[in-house]
């Protein structure tokens, strides 16, 4: 799978797709990853972007390393920072194959405070 050549960085691609991959139980807690040589051929892209993306995903609690073992999913940890934050406009600027189900719509009053504001 290769990535979008688009505005949004590889890494930050790469690092979401993860992310998704670990809130869907695609990822599941205590599973090894691949090694970064692996995902630098499965996603295209360059050593450092892979090593960028699971810099970011570590600091997140997403993942932990083991030396001379590998990079493992946390079981469940890294899930607690999982959130979607802003506009739906920010989120599909964030970078094409940004995927949103919506779980429920519904109307809200606007607050009193606000109806003076027209």
């Amino acid at each position: 799978m290769i990535l979008d050549a688009g505005p949004t960085p590889l890494y930050f691609q790469l690092k979401n797709i993860l992310k998704s991959q670990i809130a869907t139980q695609e990822l599941k807690g205590q599973q090894r990853l691949p090694t970064e040589a692996e995902l630098c051929i499965k996603y295209g892209v360059s050593r450092a972007a892979v090593r960028q993306a699971l810099s970011g995903l570590l600091q997140e609690g997403f993942i932990y390393r083991e030396r001379g073992k590998g990079t493992f999913i946390t079981d469940q940890a890294g899930l607690k920072h999982l959130s979607l934050k802003g506009t739906i406009e920010n989120l599909i600027a964030a970078g094409r194959g940004t995927r949103l189900k919506v779980l429920e719509y519904k109307e809200v009053p606007r607050p009193a405070w606000l109806r003076s504001c027209v």
